[in-house]
């Protein structure tokens, strides 16, 4: 008797779901989307995510950053100079610091011939570091506006790609003020090496020098000698 009300329960609640319809696919989707174009529908929020990254009305231009021309000059390859250190040749393969010194250069005349040599390659390296120098320092100028106009940018409400485009500006301003210091450090190397070469090498040619004039004077081994017979 138990077994059949169980059945008969059973049977009764099967009849009353197969007397209800079943949900159409779109009302299953706007449960839980909304409707297709209403307040909370999936194509108003895609319309909404469109509109939000890609506004409608333009906005004003980003500050200008690294591009030929705001900063013309600091991105150029550096180390142009003739036997230039920077590019690679060594400061002890220069032609004005031979190992042993050079006879050739020695006083009077040769000392001259020397410092007009010498002179032509230093201006040539303090030249090629001083128009580095001169590039950065005209775009440090103008550093400060770019900086001042990304501050106002950033406060602009404003879309995520503009926001995207915004953080990649600076960046390359960063990486570009990172460039413009690693290459006056390369510079500043260059001229220190070259001073550094040049003093220990005088030193070399100092004591060529006084082999040559004072060849008496450096003796290895027993030196003898008579005095002179007085009248």
């Amino acid at each position: 008797m138990r077994k059949r009300s169980l059945l008969i329960g059973a049977a009764a609640a099967a009849l009353l779901l197969a007397a209800r319809p079943a949900p159409a696919r779109a009302d299953i989707f706007g449960d839980l989307f909304g409707s297709l174009h209403g307040s909370g529908g999936i194509i108003s929020l895609l319309e909404a995510l469109i509109g939000y990254i890609y506004p409608v009305e333009g906005m004003d231009p980003m500050p200008p950053t690294i591009d030929g021309q705001v900063l013309a000059g600091t991105q150029d390859p550096i180390g142009q100079a003739p036997g230039s250190y920077v590019t690679g040749n060594a400061p002890s393969q220069n032609p004005l610091f031979p190992p042993d010194g050079n006879p050739d250069w020695l006083p009077p005349d040769g000392a001259s011939i020397y410092a007009n040599l010498r002179l032509q390659d230093r201006g040539a390296r303090a030249d090629e570091a001083e128009a580095l120098a001169s590039a950065v320092t005209r775009d440090d100028q103008a550093a400060p506006a770019r900086l001042d106009g990304y501050v106002l940018r950033n406060a602009i409400p404003s879309t995520i790609m503009e926001d995207v485009k915004l953080g990649n500006d600076v960046q390359i301003e960063s990486a570009g003020q990172l460039h413009k210091l690693t290459s006056l450090q390369a510079e500043a190397n260059q001229l220190q090496a070259d001073e550094l070469l040049r003093h220990d090498w005088a030193v070399k040619q100092a004591d060529l020098y006084n082999r040559a004039t004072l060849a008496n004077g450096y003796w290895a081994g027993t030196k003898t000698w008579q005095p002179d017979q007085l009248p």
